[in-house]
């Protein structure tokens, strides 16, 4: 298959994992994931062949940041991600209080790992769905994790912006995990930029889990740098009588490949995309 020479394996792996102070659910997940890669293919794409461009590596480092480098205005933006450092989480107490939460995803996986482990690649985006999403899963990051429970809405967009360190040489996969309860209605804005010039990879997923009678929109604007070669996938998973709607705009300046779907999986589910890409 076409896909990088593999020096990685599970045991270096599993120890890489461990140095990071992950559950063994997470760990097993991984190991899971790298071991699948060799069966899959890459996802198709019609019209143009990709299968030369390198999308994915064999390196899984956990690097800080600079938290200098930011110079967005956090007022306006309720969590904000540089790379694999997490620099600020703004949830509004009334919505923490009504069980709202926002956090990065390796603290959810710690802090809530019932919720994590039920739905993270399980549901819209399993592990084994092509090789860049279990390449994904085996070299995951960072990420974000949205939970709204049942009969929650919002009047105002959760906003998240993240930004890929391309100052020192990275890897970047990240993933956005975003469960909406039964009758909640909410939306999301995400934004994604590169901050840097280094020539990095960019792997970034985005699932969204809707239950029954919810009704999520998601407004996404992805402004990777020149020196990025991307692949971004976006899938939601939709139930009964709900409805997920995506507005999505893609001005990356690298080379990117789109996968962008939504799985209605029971009566009544609707869902609407609007997808524009300048290249």
């Amino acid at each position: 298959m076409d896909a990088v020479e593999q020096t990685m394996d599970a045991e270096k792996l599993t120890q890489l994992a461990e140095q990071h102070q992950e559950p063994e659910w997470l760990i097993k997940k991984r190991v899971a994931a790298f071991q699948q890669m060799e069966l899959l293919k890459y996802p198709k794409v019609l019209r143009f062949n990709y299968r030369n461009w390198q999308m994915a590596s064999n390196q899984l480092d956990w690097t800080e940041s600079n938290v200098k480098l930011v110079k967005s205005d956090l007022a306006d933006t309720h969590l904000l991600q540089l790379g694999q450092t997490t620099i600020s989480v703004n949830l509004p107490t009334k919505l923490a209080d009504q069980g709202v939460i926002l956090t990065d995803l390796f603290t959810a996986v710690n802090d809530y790992p019932e919720l994590v482990h039920q739905y993270l690649m399980t549901q819209a985006i399993p592990t084994d769905d092509n090789y860049l999403a279990s390449y994904h899963a085996a070299f995951l990051t960072s990420g974000i994790f949205l939970y709204v429970p049942a009969n929650v809405e919002m009047d105002e967009p959760i906003k998240l912006e993240i930004l890929q360190d391309s100052t020192q040489t990275s890897d970047f996969n990240t993933h956005t995990l975003i469960v909406a309860g039964e009758n909640t209605k909410f939306s999301v804005i995400q934004q994604m930029n590169t901050v840097g010039n280094q020539d990095n990879l960019a792997n970034a997923l985005v699932e969204v889990i809707a239950k029954e009678n919810s009704h999520v929109s998601i407004s996404a604007l992805d402004q990777l740098g020149e020196n990025t070669r991307s692949y971004l996938q976006r899938r939601a998973s939709v139930a009964r009588n709900a409805t997920v709607n995506w507005s999505i705009g893609m001005m990356n300046e690298g080379d990117t490949v789109g996968n962008f779907e939504t799985t209605l999986s029971e009566d009544g589910a609707q869902a609407n995309a609007k997808v524009v890409a300048i290249t």
